[in-house]
């Protein structure tokens, strides 16, 4: 099938965001899932039904099938901006915790 003989594609406008992902789908444990892996991310223009931006991401699987997921651009860099705002805390949090330990270490 081509993709011009594919269905008109809907392009869903949520996106769950998880800054703290370690257990976050206990679903999947009693469902199950495959991991597969993330080849490439593509800007794709009018990707949209509006004829706004998006991004595809893809993704092969064990068995070689290639799945695409796509959300818009705008939740994508949102998502990319909350990362780093977290992922600038999180650091933060480690040096000061570093720096207390040196400090109380000196003090012994």
């Amino acid at each position: 099938m081509s993709a011009q003989d594919q269905p008109e594609k809907a392009l869903g406008t949520r996106l769950s965001l998880v800054l703290e992902g370690d257990g976050c789908w206990p679903d999947l444990a009693q469902s199950g899932f495959v991991t597969g892996e993330l080849q490439a991310i593509a800007r794709l223009p009018a990707g949209t039904n509006r004829g706004n931006s998006s991004v595809g991401l893809r993704v092969k699987l064990p068995d070689g099938r290639i799945v695409i997921a796509e959300t818009t651009m705008l939740l994508f860099l949102t998502a990319g901006e909350a990362f780093a705002m977290r992922e600038s805390m999180a650091m933060a949090e480690a040096l000061e915790k570093a720096r207390a330990e040196a400090a109380g270490a000196t003090k012994q």
